[in-house]
């Protein structure tokens, strides 16, 4: 009886023992690096996804600095050393100067934003809803994605690098969604709400960014 009893235990341990070792192998198996490469978009976006999804795969920790690009303008935010947001740049002029530019540096001035309201913004950004996907069916010039007005980027808080590089082209005929495509996923538009944009224009540029809605005509 003796020797049964321990023949099962012994038998026991080494289950255990198995089950132990195969679940530390799938605990050590190298999980897809979420920040490998650019332009993150989540899981099946490539898959024209039906209804309303997230834009990008990252939040609003993530990121440690954004240039927001409108026509031949940029303004520049990032973290400060203690991880609060500040307006690094007001707009800079790519028309002029000798070398092509004309920038205008500086720390944040009286009109900036705040690290609340610029933290904040982001945290809605990082959040974007995509009306839907579409695959596109004529050259991207027709959609004004070629050499767009609007230009997000946003670089990851650890190293610098893109998270994401959104080109937004022209408005729907509506006037209420932007044409736009991450670069890198350069075969799926996506509708994007123009209030969802015009919010981060004017953010970056105030009084002179476009409005949230289409102004109406004058009768």
């Amino acid at each position: 009886m003796n020797r049964l009893a321990f023949s099962r235990r012994t038998f026991l341990v080494w289950v255990l023992l198995l089950v132990a070792v195969v679940a530390l192998v799938q605990t050590e198996r190298t999980p897809p690096d979420p920040h490998e490469g650019h332009d993150h978009g989540p899981e099946g976006l490539d898959d024209l996804p039906e209804g309303r999804f997230p834009v990008f795969a990252f939040g609003e920790p993530e990121i440690g600095s954004v240039t927001v690009a409108w026509k031949s303008h940029h303004v520049d935010f990032e973290r400060d050393p203690d991880g609060r947001w500040i307006q690094a740049s007001h707009a800079h002029d790519h028309a002029h100067g000798a070398d092509g530019h004309t920038h205008h540096h500086g720390g944040a001035g009286s009109d900036s934003p705040d690290a609340v309201q610029i933290a904040e913004q982001f945290e809605i950004t990082a959040r974007m809803l995509a009306d839907r996907a579409i695959k596109p069916d004529r050259p991207m010039v027709e959609y004004g994605l070629e050499t767009p007005d609007i230009l997000l980027t946003f670089r990851d808080r650890l190293n610098g690098d893109p998270l994401a590089i959104l080109r937004v082209g022209d408005l729907l005929v509506t006037g209420y969604a932007y044409y736009t495509v991450l670069e890198r996923r350069p075969n799926r538009i996506l509708l994007i709400p123009r209030y969802q944009i015009n919010l981060l224009l004017a953010l970056a540029f105030g009084d002179e960014a476009p409005s949230l809605v289409p102004e109406r005509a004058e009768t």
